[in-house]
């Protein structure tokens, strides 16, 4: 973020362009820190007021990804430098942590007992199964009884908040992959627009659906596998 200027300007910073730049770091997966320069030209009796207005903001601006790391420094007088050496590398390695699959799934169980899913389309809308298949930023699949336009993204993104404060990876981006454990019934015919529904959501699915009778139905699991 751009310095801190002496006049009364900083309800202004962030400024929209540089919220702009950090939610395209976030989008792109990578971790953002954030560091307030030139701090020593604000008088010790402002840096309170100035500290909480900029810090609010900043909240209210990267909702999104919580626990973006805000540093206050001076490079001209190498305030808070190391700070912001310490903070990167460690969020750096939260950007590169690796989630054992039995420890995560245990977690999700035991947090969607206290914080029920919700009801969608007339069904509850489970999360069944969550794996991690990537770092960098770190990546979940997510095995569900729905698709992923019609899960709550309100529900998501209550997940992903529970997920960094539990496992402590706080002011990293996370994404979900959303896959569905449905499948096509069989015996029933499919029409083009049913075949290129069912290929979108999952590779099981595709390969029920590549794998149909002379009357375009699907086949038993077991004549597929």
């Amino acid at each position: 973020v751009r310095h801190v200027k002496t006049t009364n300007n900083y309800n202004s910073c962030p400024t929209n362009f540089e919220v702009k730049l950090g939610q395209y770091v976030v989008d792109e997966g990578k971790c953002l820190v954030i560091a307030v320069n030139k701090w020593d030209l604000i008088h010790e009796n402002d840096q309170a007021e100035y500290r909480e207005t900029i810090l609010n903001r900043i909240h209210e601006k990267f909702g999104i990804v919580k626990g973006v790391p805000v540093i206050f420094m001076s490079a001209k007088y190498n305030l808070n430098l190391p700070t912001l050496m310490t903070r990167s590398m460690a969020l750096y390695k939260r950007w590169s942590a690796r989630l054992p699959t039995s420890r995560l799934n245990t977690w999700l169980q035991a947090w969607m007992l206290r914080w029920p899913p919700p009801w969608q389309n007339g069904q509850k809308c489970n999360v069944k199964y969550v794996t991690q298949t990537r770092t960098r930023p770190p990546t979940f699949v997510l095995w569900t009884n729905s698709t992923y336009g019609e899960f709550p993204w309100t529900y998501l993104r209550q997940l992903r908040n529970a997920m960094r404060e539990e496992f402590r990876i706080s002011g990293v981006p996370i994404h979900f992959l959303i896959r569905s454990t449905m499948m096509p019934k069989p015996r029933k015919k499919l029409d083009k627009k049913d075949m290129l529904k069912w290929k979108r959501l999952g590779p099981k699915q595709e390969k029920v659906v590549m794998n149909l009778n002379k009357k375009r139905m699907p086949r038993p699991l077991k004549q597929i596998d």
